[in-house]
């Protein structure tokens, strides 16, 4: 290496050419951004502009020493001539300093030679042992630098180059071979100086260069490492020093990718096999020697936490390498006895270095050669039973080992159990536990009953409740998994039920589960549920989700309880069981002087009043006053209710295809609310006859008279009425006798296989490309069901068929954390899958096909972007002319007609068409007519055949109800435009 002058005058050379090059480049005032970790992996010619010619610049400047150049300029920061921290009056010198200090990194990382590593080499030590004044070493810049950018968190806030800089530089440059001495001091420790440091909590402790710095010397280390096991020059003990200071420094990364059976990823050469067998040989030294005073041990105060994170923080490190063998799992029994160790110093959510490393230490993977399980049976048969449960849920194929140690073989099938519960492979080493955290999920927390029954029948209690313990305690996340199983036995009932008032998540799943005295109780566990249901629209939407999705698994759980096969049947025997106090409601009965009674349109009751056989418009004073009527308001509430609960029960019905039995038929038609529901839907029976179900007589209403259902009965889809050619005709048939059926049946959009779709299956690209206002589609997918699931390019939103095996996704690849992060995202393709992978479109289930695109059809044209964006598909425009069509014609106007998307009307005084989708009128040929609709409560209602709400349908048949007698109308600013089109 040249003189430290010879050094200092290039250093102040290249800051004088910097300030005079620089500023002349165009890409000056860009700036430049270069990260020195990336350049040795990238073609140079992608490097930016303005760094290649610079290098080229100071090569043909300094020639052979242009390398020397950068290296005085990059360390010596006295030398530079340059503003060394950011100078306000010295704006442009600042600027060329700083972009310089960029240049010669990348330069030296690229091109290093021997002479500029020197260099390079020297400023480090001088960093590392703390020998350069601290001015011009790593000096924290604080209250003399005040740009909000510069922080503590950021490498900025220091003086360049820092340590991990200079080893990044190096990293790419250097090698050992060719600089035997500064090789030979890395090995030696040399470098390595202890003192006080301050963290950015202003927090001092005792540290030493080479640890506070392992992750940035680590690529050098191992250089040397490497070179000197290829020269037979490197000992255990030199290993031994070094892995002490921190065993980062000797830990290569292709160690630390084991699977969970102790393999590594990928074969180590020879020099890594070598390095590999010293980590380990040193890792099994300090865990079996490892002596802890009793009071560090077991401390739980700060200065024991200190202690531990001090003294164990490099052996801390290897124990999560998932390294092979039976040793680690017996000398943690070991280490635990001796050290007189608990369920606070072992367990898996601490943060503490000690119960980390026991954790780790624990988990069995896999034996290695001449190992078996006879052998590690006798290795662990003296440890004693608390020792052997406190390492239990950790040790992975040790367990059936430790459970006949412990005479507790009968918990096997239990134990399998308890891990399918959690969604874990049982015997795994590494437990990937579902915790049943709060979610929009209505499986997570359903138990299989029979198979717990099974599993663990002939298990005493105390053995149970041994078990529970060792895996609460472990804290690997079998808490609400332990609590569902206590909730089974019945164990935890009084803590359970104090909860669920405070609509505690878990306690609402595992409500269903507790055992059932009497019919009684289960009536009361349903109403209680249901109770909770409607009280959670008090909070926000994700908390209110999570908790309905908590009751819809505590209603299933319940089902399972109670013996019924599926929630539904549940309901309908809860529901009529409860009916039958309120049967009267919907039968006439007096109050006073007035006779009063109640109907279901839709999905709202309306209350009737006669007074001398003459019916009311309103509900008189005096009749407000009985007690009676106010106890038959509350009952109508409930109705209410009960209407739109089963309203979602009976459409999925109609979606899957559910059958109801006669007997089945005969409970429901008990039921008030759903007996109404009932009798506006369109049934079709065994033998494939159509009509408008009667509940209470087993018949059906066709269109040619009544007739008995024969056999089992099913709420007819749309696709059967179009299969049977009687769609047009149940259409005319339900708005002439004036139904209203709770939800689209007859009207409901029907979606079939286009032949892109065929051609393009798997994948329907129906929706590709659609944006969707995330906020409201979100919304508007869990209504129907949908789950959001992944993120990072990998989101689907998820529907399941759970009695069809089937699953539905539509993927959004832009998501990145949730789908509602961003305000819009780009819809992808729809996928179906059931057990055997995807499923070519043309063998999905027809009416399962159609739920799904009307499903994705409704967000796409709801949560539109913007007006511009407006999304208008054919099943929806043929539907709500359909309506349209229909309700006009059943009023008796005879003056319209439909053709593609429009509504023609001819009036009086012009002839208009009205757009199906946006509702924007024309006047014939083609001006705009502008009328502006009244808000919904200053207008008559308008009747429409389902009780789902179609605000745009109610607008265009109130417009064109308007426009057929347009002579009619005194708006003077629509009479002046009709006016102003006709003499146009």
């Amino acid at each position: 290496m040249k003189d430290s002058d010879q050094l200092a005058a290039l250093a102040h050379q290249l800051g004088q050419w910097g300030l005079k090059w620089l500023p002349e480049r165009p890409e000056y005032s860009d700036g430049l951004h270069l990260r020195v970790r990336r350049i040795k992996r990238e073609d140079p010619e992608s490097l930016p502009l303005l760094f290649r010619q610079a290098v080229d610049a100071i090569h043909k400047e300094f020639g052979v020493q242009a390398l020397l150049a950068a290296a005085g300029y990059y360390c010596l920061l006295q030398s530079r001539g340059l503003p060394i921290i950011h100078n306000r009056e010295q704006q442009q010198e600042s600027r060329v300093g700083s972009m310089l200090v960029t240049i010669c990194s990348g330069m030296l990382a690229l091109e290093g030679s021997t002479q500029s590593n020197a260099v390079l080499m020297t400023r480090l030590t001088g960093q590392l042992t703390r020998t350069l004044p601290v001015e011009d070493c790593e000096a924290f810049l604080g209250e003399l630098y005040s740009s909000p950018s510069f922080s503590r968190e950021t490498e900025y806030g220091y003086l360049r180059p820092t340590t991990n800089q200079l080893c990044e530089v190096l990293a790419s440059s250097w090698d050992p071979a060719k600089d035997q001495p500064n090789a030979d001091a890395l090995l030696n420790a040399e470098w390595n100086c202890a003192f006080e440091w301050t963290d950015k909590y202003d927090s001092t402790e005792q540290f030493s260069s080479c640890q506070l710095h392992a992750e940035s010397l680590q690529p050098l280390f191992l250089k040397a490492l490497y070179h000197a096991i290829s020269n037979g020059a490197l000992s255990y003990e030199a290993y031994s020093q070094l892995a002490d200071i921190d065993s980062y420094l000797v830990t290569d990364s292709k160690f630390i990718y084991h699977s969970y059976y102790g393999e590594l990823d990928k074969p180590l050469t020879e020099q890594q096999t070598i390095l590999y067998e010293l980590m380990q040989r040193w890792i099994w030294d300090r865990y079996k020697a490892l002596d802890l005073p009793p009071d560090m041990a077991q401390g739980t105060g700060d200065d024991a936490y200190q202690y531990r994170e001090k003294h164990l923080s490099s052996l801390e490190r290897c124990s999560g390498f998932n390294l092979p063998g039976m040793g680690w799992l017996v000398q943690t029994c070991e280490n635990i006895e001796r050290l007189g160790l608990g369920p606070k110093q072992v367990n898996a959510e601490s943060y503490d270095k000690l119960a980390s490393m026991f954790c780790n230490f624990a988990r069995f993977r896999c034996f290695l050669n001449g190992e078996d399980l006879q052998q590690l049976t006798a290795r662990l048969k003296d440890f004693k039973p608390a020792t052997l449960w406190l390492v239990f849920p950790f040790s992975g194929k040790a367990q059936k080992a430790i459970l006949s140690l412990l005479k507790a073989e009968v918990l096997t099938p239990f134990n399998e159990f308890m891990a399918q519960l959690v969604r874990d492979t049982p015997y795994n080493s590494q437990p990937q536990v579902h915790a049943f955290d709060n979610s929009e999920s209505e499986t997570s927390g359903v138990v299989d009953l029979q198979a717990f029954n099974a599993a663990i029948e002939g298990i005493p209690e105390k053995l149970i409740k041994t078990y529970f313990k060792s895996l609460k305690d472990s804290k690997l996340g079998y808490t609400r998994a332990v609590y569902l199983c206590e909730a089974i036995l019945g164990t935890n009932r009084t803590a359970l039920e104090k909860t669920i008032d405070k609509h505690n998540q878990i306690a609402l799943k595992a409500l269903g589960l507790l055992p059932i005295k009497d019919e009684s109780e289960a009536v009361k566990r349903y109403t209680t549920l249901r109770r909770i249901w409607k009280e959670c629209s008090k909070y926000g939407a994700e908390r209110q989700a999570n908790t309905r999705a908590s009751v819809a698994v505590g209603l299933k759980n319940l089902a399972q309880r109670a013996g019924y096969p599926d929630v539904a049947r549940l309901e309908w025997d809860m529901e009529s069981k409860l009916s039958e106090a309120t049967a009267q409601i919907l039968t006439e009965q007096s109050i006073g002087e007035w006779i009063v009674s109640v109907e279901i349109v839709g999905l709202k009751s309306n209350l009737l009043v006669q007074k001398a056989g003459k019916a009311l418009k309103s509900v008189p004073a005096g009749l407000r006053k009985f007690p009676e009527y106010n106890a038959l308001r509350e009952q109508m509430k409930e109705l209410d209710d009960q209407a739109r609960r089963f309203r979602l029960a009976l459409e999925n019905m109609m979606c899957l295809g559910d059958t109801i039995n006669p007997e089945a038929l005969a409970k429901l038609s008990r039921i008030g609310a759903v007996s109404c529901l009932l009798s506006n839907l369109v049934g079709i029976d065994d033998d494939g006859q159509l009509g408008l179900i009667n509940a209470a007589e087993a018949s059906l209403a066709a269109l040619a008279g009544n007739v008995d259902i024969n056999g089992n009965l099913r709420i007819a889809h749309v696709e059967d009425l179009y299969q049977c050619k009687q769609l047009s005709a149940w259409q005319r048939a339900i708005v002439e006798v004036g139904k209203v059926q709770p939800f689209k049946q007859v009207f409901r959009e029907l979606y079939v296989p286009t032949p892109a779709e065929l051609d393009s299956s798997p994948k329907s690209h129906r929706y590709r490309g659609r944006p969707i206002n995330t906020s409201v589609g979100y919304r508007l997918l869990q209504s129907r069901g949908w789950n959001s699931y992944g993120s990072e390019g990998d989101c689907v939103c998820r529907k399941m068929f759970v009695m069809a095996g089937i699953r539905a996704y539509w993927s959004f690849p832009g998501v990145h954390h949730y789908f509602s992060e961003d305000d819009v995202q780009i819809a992808d393709t729809i996928e179906f899958f059931n057990a055997d992978g995807v499923m070519a479109i043309a063998d999905v289930p027809s009416k399962l096909f159609s739920e799904v695109m009307r499903d994705a059809d409704l967000v796409a044209s709801v949560a539109v972007v913007d007006d511009e964006g407006a999304y208008w598909s054919t099943e929806l425009s043929e539907t709500r002319i359909a309506v349209v069509s229909e309700v006009m014609t059943n009023l008796g106007f005879e003056n319209i007609f439909t053709e593609g998307h429009f509504l023609y009307v001819q009036g009086r005084r012009a002839k208009y068409r009205i757009h199906m989708g946006s509702g924007n009128i024309h006047i014939m040929p083609g001006a705009y007519l502008c009328i502006v609709p009244q808000s919904e409560g200053k207008t008559n209602p308008i009747y429409l055949p389902f009780a789902e709400g179609d605000r745009k349908a109610t607008e265009i048949i109130s417009k064109a109800i308007l426009l057929t007698d347009d002579d009619r109308i005194t708006d003077s600013s629509i009479i002046r435009q009709i006016d102003e089109a006709m003499n146009a």
